[in-house]
Formats: structure tokens, C-alpha cells, sequence
């Protein structure tokens, strides 16, 4: 089905900006906030409030493209949130620039577009035919649920300068395919739930776990609020960390804990955190960390961490469950397990959503193109590492082609 079947709008009427600063984000508020409310693929991690946080911890590593309709008075109908990296490119000798999703300083679970209903096709050619005049080497968006908004973004970079690709995420040595992103649909009771959405056998253990467990006073279970919020998200990754430092190494444990600590903080800070505890007397032993998208009513599970020395499956049965009862509770329509496979996640009864990852890769050798500015002081901290890890060489390379990006 052609593009032109849902939007007949002239891209050429579309012009489009660059902002790169907190002033001029802030400038733009009100109207990102309404496109963001009509926008019926906009998710919780493409709001203002998520962004905005994202891109003030992290200066001169963001920018956002805007594109406004010229005979819808200048209104804004389209946005797409970006990341800068610097990249030492062996292959060119030079310093490049890559371009991310801006979500992604914030890890979010999903990236993409924000675009005006009617006008999305126009409105995503003008960003495509704006990000192919701007320098850099790589543009790569990871975890986009939005599959038409990128086919229609990548269809505009086929051919000549450009070459797309689409790519699969294969983690955890090619056992989970990270793309693939298991969903709950929910029903209106968590008593329908557990007859129609999950099989017999799961259904008997979960009821003989909280008659055991819950009912007996053995466990039980408290959410976060804003007094212990703090302190439950020092629980829940303490006890991530306890489990995965062996295979992950004390020091990357440690670095994405820390990843994680910015996102369920930001959640905190946002009021949309939701994140039950499991506790065995005075003792927590498991965990939950979700996200709450109320726009569009899904909770995202983001971390879990469980004691190592308990029972696995009775702790994870027992949180999960409780976090489908909240968002039934809520209104929800979704339990959203996010990125990863495992086969846990489709007892509960999830069904694959598919999230796509592409890059797209400028063929010039033109260092003009290549490098943006933006990116000198991280290109300045590269040329220092090199020097650090006594490559002379590579440094007196990065040097002359920044030096000559520059001039």
C-alpha cells in the first residue's frame, strides 16, 4: 500500500529546525505537548517531561528536528528526538559523528517519530531530506515500534548517497532476539484474566502460591509511594546486581545498574513509576521496576531483581501477577514485558509486538559530512583516550581530521 494512500500533503511546504538547547526546548513545550496528545502512536518515552530530562544531563549530545507546516500557520507536525556519538572510524582515519534516537540517553524502552494525524508522510520526508543534509556517518534508530513511520523515514534515503539496512538484535549469545517485545493484552477483571488469558496448570500454581505465600502471612508485598521510593529502587537493584555480577562482571553490574537507577528515578520523578516489593518478614526479596504509560494504558516492566538463594519462579509468579492486577486495576489495556524473548515472559500469556532496528550509512568520504560540531568536546575526550591507551598515531590522526572538520 502506497504512502500517498494516507497523507496527500506536499512535503516541500514542511520546513524544518534544529534545536540544541534547553531555551529553545523549552520554547516549543506547549506545542510538543499538544502533538503529543494527537499523536495516536505517541508513547510515555516520546513526552516532554522523559525527553526534556534526558537531554538536560546530557549537554551538547541531543538535538531535536522540528518540522512545521507552512500552510497549517507554522504549527508543528512532526519531531524526531536525536543522539549524538563520537566515533574514531579506523577504516576513514577520521573522527565521525553518529546519530542515535534521543531515547536512548534516557534508555528508553521505545523510540520513534512524533507526528501530526494527516500530515505524518510529508511531515517524516521533510525530517529524512533534513537529516541527509546534516554531517555524519551512521544514523541508527534501535527500538522502533513504529514500523510504517520507518519504512517511510528509511524509503527516503534508498539509493544514491545512502545505504539502508534493517537489522536483527540477537543477545544473551543468539538466544533472545531483543527486538521481539511480549505482550499482554488485558481484560477488564484480573479474575478474566486468569481464566481466559493463561493455561490451567499456571493459573493452580499462582492460586497455591498466594494461599501458601500471600494468604499465610509468609509474604507480602508493598508498592512504592513517594516516601520509600528511594529506598525500593536501592532494593530492587541490590538485588539485580547480586544476581547478575557473576556472569556480567562486578563492574559492568555495576554500569547498568547505575542505567537503570537514572530510568526508574525519572519514573519517580515523573509519577509514573510502579514498583512492588516481596518480602519475607523484614527481609525484601524480590523486586519489580515498570513504567506507566497511561496515555495510551501500558505498564512496561523494565528491571526485576529476586534473592538468589530463593525460589525463582514463586517470587517472579508472584510480583508479575501483582503488577497485572495494578494495571487491570488502572484501566490498563497492556502488560508490556518489553525488549527480549525469554520464554517466561508467555506464560503469562504475551504475544509477540515487533520493534525494528536500521541503520542507514553515508557512502561520502566528504570529512565536511561526516563530523558536526557538536560533537567536538566528545571528539576532544576520544582523541584523550587514544592517548591514554598510547595509540600516538591514531591520536595524531584524530586530531588533523578534527582539525580539519573544523576549519
Amino acid at each position: 500500500m502506497k504512502h500517498e494512500t494516507f497523507d496527500t500533503t506536499d512535503a516541500a511546504q514542511i520546513t524544518v529546525s534544529v534545536i540544541d538547547t534547553l531555551d529553545g526546548l523549552a520554547a516549543i513545550k506547549a506545542e510538543w505537548e499538544e502533538l503529543f496528545d494527537a499523536d495516536l502512536e505517541a508513547t510515555v518515552f516520546l513526552s516532554y517531561s522523559w525527553l526534556h530530562r534526558a537531554f538536560a544531563a546530557n549537554a551538547l549530545r541531543w538535538s531535536v528536528l522540528v518540522a512545521r507546516d507552512r500552510a497549517r500557520g507554522g504549527n508543528i507536525v512532526g519531531i524526531l528526538p536525536l543522539k549524538y556519538r563520537t566515533h574514531w572510524s579506523e577504516s576513514r582515519q577520521s573522527v565521525v559523528s553518529e546519530i542515535e534516537a534521543g531515547g536512548r540517553l534516557m534508555f528508553s524502552e521505545y523510540v520513534g517519530f512524533l507526528c501530526r494525524p494527516g500530515v505524518e508522510v510529508a511531515a517524516i520526508r521533510a525530517l529524512a531530506r533534513h537529516s541527509a543534509t546534516m554531517p555524519w556517518s551512521k544514523l541508527s534508530v534501535r527500538y522502533i515500534a513504529q514500523a510504517r513511520r520507518a519504512k517511510i523515514f528509511t524509503d527516503a534515503f534508498e539509493g544514491g548517497d545512502f545505504r539502508v539496512e534493517f537489522r536483527r538484535y540477537m543477545i544473551n549469545k543468539g538466544q533472545t532476539n531483543n527486538l521481539l517485545c511480549p505482550q499482554v493484552e488485558l481484560p477488564e477483571s484480573f479474575d478474566q484474566y486468569l481464566a481466559d488469558s493463561i493455561s490451567s496448570n499456571q493459573r493452580q500454581k499462582y492460586r497455591r502460591l498466594l494461599r501458601k505465600k500471600i494468604d499465610s502471612g509468609e509474604f507480602r508485598v508493598t508498592v512504592a509511594d513517594a516516601t520509600t521510593a528511594m529506598r525500593d529502587i536501592d532494593i530492587l537493584l541490590g538485588l539485580w546486581q547480586i544476581r547478575w555480577q557473576g556472569e556480567k562482571g562486578a563492574s559492568k553490574a555495576a554500569e547498568v545498574a547505575r542505567n537503570y537507577r537514572e530510568v526508574l528515578r525519572a519514573a519517580k520523578e515523573d509519577g509514573i513509576l510502579f514498583l512492588p516489593v516481596l518480602w519475607q518478614g523484614d527481609t525484601p526479596i524480590g523486586a519489580l521496576g515498570h513504567i506507566e504509560d497511561r496515555k495510551n494504558g501500558i505498564l512496561h516492566f523494565i528491571v526485576g531483581g529476586r534473592q538468589i538463594s530463593s525460589d525463582e519462579g514463586g517470587i517472579g509468579q508472584l510480583l508479575h501477577m501483582e503488577s497485572i492486577r495494578h494495571a487491570i486495576a488502572q484501566g490498563f489495556i497492556c502488560y508490556d514485558f518489553c525488549h527480549g524473548n525469554e520464554p517466561y515472559k508467555y506464560s503469562y500469556g504475551a504475544a509477540d509486538t515487533e520493534a525494528l532496528y536500521f541503520t542507514i550509512r553515508r557512502r561520502s568520504k566528504d570529512t565536511t559530512m561526516l563530523f558536526d560540531p557538536i560533537c567536538t568536546p566528545q571528539a576532544i575526550d576520544r582523541i584523550r583516550q587514544l592517548l591514554k591507551a598510547k595509540e600516538v598515531a591514531s591520536a595524531e590522526a584524530a586530531t588533523e581530521a578534527l582539525a580539519k572538520s573544523l576549519r
